[in-house]
């Protein structure tokens, strides 16, 4: 109920409400603003950096705009349409504090810059449109993966991770990618969804009708079982068209709560017929080992009475038979071999069933590398 009282440690200005993520035309000056405020002292300075695309970083001092507001101002002659423009804030104080926004205190999981992209009028589409850029685009080729930007609806989302996805597509001439993107700014898809940690970018080189995967989770959708967001975008890197893709959902938590489920129960990703723990990628419950998946494998592998007990009691009956009729109206072929979800409603009934992976391998066509064609 007291004033609050500054101890010994130091405390540098607040930096709130910066500017980001606006749209900007060609030849128009991008404009960022900020509210700066001494916490110590007396503020001295604001400093606006910014860096267009990935060349050097530049400043200049921004202006008061009256009450705590302070605005700075990057020239339209440097950048051009389809460019990326980001920047940052710091503040001085003069007692010696600065403070800088984003805070970009680990360089693996925060935001560096905020920033935007040019707007490209010659850029037509219906399409979802991702503007990516990396100044390492063989890096994010390989499981080793890259760093990068992604900018989407306005929003851009710096400092990402992106690296190689998938399986027999990592021999594809056209690349799947997974995208990690930073614990202080996670990917919104639409109004109305919570945003996501991860998503996952994926090839359509094996699906040429580029409408299979997007169509196989429709049908899961529309059978009441659970399934992931997809839809086909149109993906640029540093400025050039690369392809069409598929936005696929990442697995986690979210999605799990976002279709119903328990985002706590167990969900493994399968690469084997269910014969191994070893086949069992887990995504939820990570600070546990794979008992319960061990015990699964176990149970199944009884005989007569034994067997019949053990699924009644311990495999969802309505979820499987949910999740095999999606597999057959789909004339999906990728699946009970590998590439499945095994789900467990560990706090609730017990149980398990599957849900669906790789809807690009359905409605009857596996490709063949050798050949390039489909059988």
């Amino acid at each position: 109920g007291g004033p609050n009282v500054v101890g010994d440690s130091p405390v540098p200005p607040v930096i709130a409400d910066v500017s980001s993520g606006q749209h900007v035309g060609d030849m128009e000056p991008v404009v960022v603003e900020a509210t700066v405020v001494a916490a110590q002292g007396t503020l001295v300075e604001a400093i606006l950096h910014y860096r267009i695309g990935y060349g050097p970083e530049q400043i200049l001092g921004m202006l008061p705009q009256g009450g705590d507001r302070f605005a700075g101002q990057i020239p339209a002659s440097l950048s051009g349409p389809g460019d990326l423009v980001r920047w940052y804030v710091t503040a001085t104080d003069d007692q010696g504090n600065t403070a800088r926004f984003p805070t970009f205190l680990d360089p693996e999981d925060t935001q560096e810059y905020l920033g935007t992209v040019i707007h490209d009028p010659s850029i037509q589409t219906n399409l979802p449109f991702y503007q990516w850029f990396t100044d390492n685009p063989n890096g994010a080729k390989t499981d080793g993966g890259a760093r990068g930007v992604l900018f989407y609806q306005g929003e851009l989302y710096d400092n990402i991770f992106t690296n190689l996805h998938g399986q027999s597509t990592k021999g594809m001439p056209k690349k799947s990618y997974n995208v990690d993107f930073p614990s202080d700014h996670r990917f919104l898809l639409r109004p109305g969804l919570e945003r996501m940690k991860d998503i996952n970018i994926l090839t359509t080189y094996a699906d040429k009708s580029r409408v299979r995967n997007t169509m196989g989770y429709e049908v899961f959708r529309d059978a009441g079982h659970a399934s992931h967001l997809a839809e086909s975008i149109r993906l640029h890197q540093n400025g050039a068209f690369i392809g069409v893709y598929d936005f696929v959902e990442d697995p986690d938590d979210t999605w799990l709560e976002r279709v119903g489920l328990d985002g706590d129960g167990a969900l493994y990703k399968m690469y084997d017929t269910l014969s191994s723990i070893n086949g069992g990628e887990k995504k939820t419950r990570k600070d546990e080992g794979k008992e319960d998946l061990q015990a699964l494998i176990s149970g199944l592998d009884a005989q007569g009475d034994a067997l019949r007990n053990f699924i009644y009691d311990h495999v969802s009956l309505p979820g499987m038979v949910n999740y095999l009729a999606g597999i057959i109206a789909t004339g999906g072929r990728d699946c009970g071999h590998k590439n499945y979800y095994a789900f467990r409603d560990t706090n609730g009934s017990g149980q398990w069933w599957y849900l669906p992976w790789d809807m690009d391998l359905t409605f009857g066509h596996t490709w063949t590398p050798q050949h390039n064609y489909y059988d």
